[in-house]
């Protein structure tokens, strides 16, 4: 066996992700079994390894390693989104990121919980600490559709999230630098590295069709 092909082996672990709040393990040699014929992991042929695939979290291009970037993780924060969308909430998502994998995502949830705490930010936070294990989300990042109200970033520095990235900014709420900067106060013993903007088009007009909507009915 070469190196190569033992560093491989070591990778072939199970692993645990979140659906819905609720922890679903899979063994990755199972779905390295399913992709033998092809060699490849492709966004289509992972949709037929299981009844459990169409509901696991989408991991960047299907379990490759490669490096992606902010604008990838961002629209799967804005799937989030859309989720909220549909179910009559604020249109706000969050996933967080550790070692190029999403291992939390969530969706605001607060007239459906009737929970003030219910932000996408809050439940991704509580579904990687689960994950990880952890109360301090080292080398993670969080990708959430609209800048962080100031429990949300609150709750991020807490968690010792070192990096955030955000898309839209809020005026009325954002704790992230436009109302105030928890996030970065110095004052604090945690500060992150913020960046903003990515997908902000996007996400500004489905929170504006959301409103639009509600103003209507």
């Amino acid at each position: 066996m070469t190196d190569t092909a033992r560093k491989n082996e070591k990778n072939l672990v199970c692993r645990a992700f979140f659906l819905d709040g609720n922890k679903i393990l899979l063994t990755l040699r199972e779905v390295f079994a399913h992709h033998l014929q092809t060699h490849r992991f492709s966004s289509t042929s992972t949709r037929t390894l299981s009844p459990l695939s169409s509901n696991l979290l989408m991991l960047p291009n299907e379990f490759s390693l490669t490096n992606q970037n902010d604008e990838y993780f961002m629209r799967m924060a804005l799937r989030e989104a859309e989720r909220a969308f549909e179910v009559e909430e604020v249109p706000i998502g969050a996933v967080i990121v550790h070692e190029n994998r999403i291992i939390g995502k969530g969706y605001n949830q607060t007239e459906r919980l009737q929970d003030p705490t219910a932000h996408a930010e809050m439940i991704a936070i509580t579904a990687a600490a689960t994950y990880l294990e952890s109360r301090r989300l080292l080398d993670c990042t969080l990708y959430v559709t609209l800048e962080p109200c100031s429990m949300c970033a609150g709750a991020i520095v807490l968690a010792r999230i070192p990096r955030i990235v955000f898309a839209a900014t809020d005026p009325k709420a954002g704790a992230c630098g436009t109302l105030y900067n928890i996030t970065q106060d110095q004052r604090l013993n945690h500060r992150c590295q913020v960046t903003s903007g990515v997908l902000e088009a996007d996400s500004a007009m489905m929170l504006k069709s959301f409103f639009g909507n509600l103003r209507r009915n």
